[in-house]
């Protein structure tokens, strides 16, 4: 319900195979959003609870955006080529200032409000009350 799409880049290949496919890249407010452009069922959604790095470094195909995914999350290494390669620099900051900003304040997408504070636990205490019963321990 909060999430927010904050850029929508095309031109951006995913190097996960040989070639790199070509696709979009959506940033939002609480994840990061890859889809091919030929192939609908090639996609990847990555929370920013979910990410433990966010880098630029070489790769065979050039200079990549990559997203590192924490254990609980595949341990991925995900690289992306940006074009024009300008933008590169544009969507790194983007994507490692958002996950900086998530993980001091995250957004898991549902918002509520306490109506009534919760009593302490002392105040909701019962006292135990024997009730005067006997325990039989043989019975024939």
């Amino acid at each position: 319900p909060r999430e927010e799409v904050l850029t929508k880049q095309g031109g951006v290949s995913n190097l996960s195979s040989d070639q790199g496919n070509i696709g979009t890249l959506i940033i939002t407010n609480i994840r990061t959003v890859w889809f091919a452009t030929f192939a609908d069922n090639f996609n990847v959604s990555i929370p920013y609870v979910q990410i433990t790095g966010v880098k630029v470094r070489d790769s065979k195909f050039g200079t990549a955006f990559v997203i590192e995914t924490s254990p609980h999350a595949g341990s991925y290494v995900l690289g992306f080529r940006v074009d024009p390669a300008d933008r590169l620099q544009q969507v790194y900051k983007e994507v490692s200032s958002l996950w900086k900003i998530y993980s001091n304040s995250p957004v898991f997408g549902v918002d509520f409000e306490l109506e009534e504070i919760p009593d302490d636990l002392q105040q909701n205490t019962v006292k135990r009350i024997q009730d005067g019963s006997d325990m039989i321990e043989n019975v024939s």
